[in-house]
């Protein structure tokens, strides 16, 4: 990519008419440096149900048509509880820089082979580079700070939906 491209983009989520959550953020490529920062909450007569929000970010470098992790962080909140996530993924085997709760001091979660994390890449990263290629039958090995985890996308069928038929 010679030019800089950047996008503004909001999404908004329905439930039978009743607007749940929004998503609002930006997109920009430059060069071979891919970045991402997208904010999203619940709204309307759900917010008082679930009061939640989301802050994601994403610095990855595109190469070959394939994005590959830098950092990623992720803040969280749902009411009162808050927490983050923040890693570096500048090394083949990713790190936590900073997390609450963190996942390390956790006795209850299993510790993960670090051989196991070698060249995982971010949550959304993975679901993205799904798309990128244009190949539905595509995996892409996941570490979030928590888990390590496989998304696996295989083709199944194609639907046209009609407007207003959703």
């Amino acid at each position: 990519f010679a030019t800089k491209i950047e996008k503004e983009i909001f999404f908004s989520s329905y439930l039978k008419g009743i607007n749940l959550a929004k998503a609002e953020g930006k997109i920009l490529i430059k060069s071979n440096i891919f970045r991402l920062r997208f904010t999203a909450q619940t709204i309307g007569i759900f917010s008082l149900i679930s009061e939640w929000k989301q802050t994601i970010s994403i610095d990855a470098l595109l190469i070959n048509n394939k994005l590959k992790s830098q950092q990623y962080k992720s803040d969280d909140s749902r009411g009162k509880k808050k927490g983050h996530m923040h890693l570096s993924f500048e090394n083949e085997i990713p790190k936590i820089v900073s997390a609450q709760p963190d996942p390390r001091e956790d006795d209850r979660r299993e510790k993960i082979n670090k051989s196991l994390l070698k060249n995982t890449i971010d949550p959304i990263s993975g679901v993205l580079n799904i798309g990128l290629n244009g190949n539905c039958n595509h995996k892409e090995i996941i570490f979030d700070g928590k888990r390590r985890y496989m998304i696996n996308a295989s083709f199944i069928e194609e639907e046209i939906i009609k407007q207003n038929q959703f």
